[in-house]
């Protein structure tokens, strides 16, 4: 069974660099987002097929959603869904995704519902849960349908918060120790 590693932060406190760092330090590891079935639900709807483009724009206003940006209309896909399915509809479908992976580090690069993670935990178990928050100056969940995490719903020891604020050497440092820490690398 998978161990999933929850990174959570607002918009541009540096979990997608922290993801890459470790994917490239986790053997047999693999990215999941969250936000994925969202993102294929806008570009599909909108016949879309420059999604790379769209990713690297997704805080612009883009015409072909009246003004709206690609962030936007996910969110505003993530309310119709939530309404008809429940709001652990992202959860769910991770449930469901996760074991298809087959991975055994599965790094969930935007994590930020309490009740998603309530469903990855029961589906996975606590001991197979971790959880990395990532903070840093100038960046808040202000406009995103993401928040913080209660850590309470993950062990104590799998539990980690970390301030992104210097340059990327020290962040990859404090990255490490909590790899370290968590038993899945080497000092």
């Amino acid at each position: 069974m998978s161990i999933i590693i929850c990174l959570n932060g607002p918009p541009g406190c540096g979990k997608d660099t922290a993801a890459r760092f470790i994917l490239s330090h986790l053997r047999m590891s693999t990215e999941y987002k969250m936000s994925r079935p969202l993102k294929q639900g806008v570009l599909a709807a909108f016949d879309i097929q420059t999604p790379v483009e769209m990713e690297k724009e997704k805080d612009q206003p883009q015409e072909i959603f009246g003004g709206k940006t690609f962030r936007q209309m996910q969110i505003a896909l993530f309310h119709m869904m939530e309404k008809e399915l429940g709001e652990d509809v992202l959860g769910t479908i991770a449930c469901q995704r996760i074991p298809k992976l087959l991975s055994r580090y599965v790094v969930i690069s935007d994590s930020g519902k309490d009740v998603e993670v309530q469903n990855l935990i029961h589906e996975f178990g606590r001991d197979k849960c971790f959880l990395l928050q990532i903070e840093r100056p100038e960046c808040s969940f202000v406009e995103d349908i993401r928040d913080w995490l209660n850590p309470k719903f993950f062990l104590p020891a799998y539990s980690a918060t970390i301030r992104n604020e210097y340059d990327l050497d020290l962040y990859h440092a404090q990255l490490r120790k909590v790899l370290t820490a968590w038993g899945m690398i080497e000092s």
